[in-house]
């Protein structure tokens, strides 16, 4: 695996110098913009560069070095929160299967899932919290709407947990 220096945009404008490790220059470009960056330069580092860039320095518009840029937190919870509902939408499909069809044999599992209503308040949960998340990014600016979007979901998790037994 090759280290390639890069210098990048984030979505605020400001500047991004590091160094990654990938196996191709076009598979580091495609690393880059799945972490919101937008490359202006990439290429294999000498050592000089990965010394000095191994620190991931954000550097503004106004020339100041600010904070390391890390990945961005709610896109993993998103990415955890999918692979979730991928898995309680697998068992409901399996049970429901189950339940339809008389199979020769039986999964314990599968009929728990069914069963609980707290699989199915995570199950809600996790869908609101993709949906939620999917629409307050789609929305450019507009907090107050943002906010809104946010406070809705929390009122209908909170009701269905008071009202489903």
């Amino acid at each position: 695996m090759a280290r390639f220096s890069y210098t990048a945009r984030d979505e605020f404008g400001n500047t991004v110098r590091g160094t990654l490790d990938s196996p191709s220059l076009l598979t580091a470009n495609d690393t880059l913009k799945e972490t919101g960056l937008e490359p202006d330069d990439i290429h294999e580092a000498v050592p000089d560069e990965t010394i000095r860039h191994d620190k991931n320095e954000t550097i503004g518009s106004d020339g100041n070095t600010g904070s390391a840029i890390y990945f961005p937190v709610m896109d993993t919870l998103r990415l955890y929160a999918g692979w979730l509902l991928a898995g309680y939408i697998s068992a409901y499909f399996l049970g429901a299967y189950q339940f339809l069809k008389p199979i020769p044999f039986e999964i314990p599992y599968v009929a728990a899932f069914l069963q609980s209503p707290i699989i199915l308040r995570f199950s809600l949960a996790c869908f609101l919290f993709l949906l939620v998340t999917g629409i307050t990014k789609a929305i450019k600016g507009k907090t107050a709407l943002k906010i809104l979007i946010v406070l809705s979901a929390i009122a209908l998790l909170t009701a269905v947990h008071i009202n489903v037994p």
